[in-house]
């Protein structure tokens, strides 16, 4: 966990951003994989900062920082 005094704008963005399971970026981990995270933003840095080709991102990485981009998910008219 993020400690609130050492990090307190990360804190309130990680308190203020709902799940990450309301997200569209959100990639569920099978069987015992983690969560990852598809999210632009953070890929595009990580990819400049280390120089390779991430596609996804584990979650804890991501969630809470100013490269997260919370999309909620969108739910298809049913016509």
């Amino acid at each position: 966990m993020i400690s609130k005094w050492k990090h307190p704008i990360r804190y309130w963005r990680l308190v203020t951003t709902p799940t990450c399971e309301k997200c569209k970026h959100h990639v569920c981990g099978i069987a015992l994989s983690k969560d990852r995270c598809t999210c632009e933003k953070y890929l595009e840095h990580a990819n400049r900062l280390n120089g390779t080709e991430y596609r996804v991102a584990e979650i804890n990485l991501v969630r809470g920082t100013r490269w997260c981009d919370f999309e909620p998910i969108e739910e298809g008219d049913d016509e």
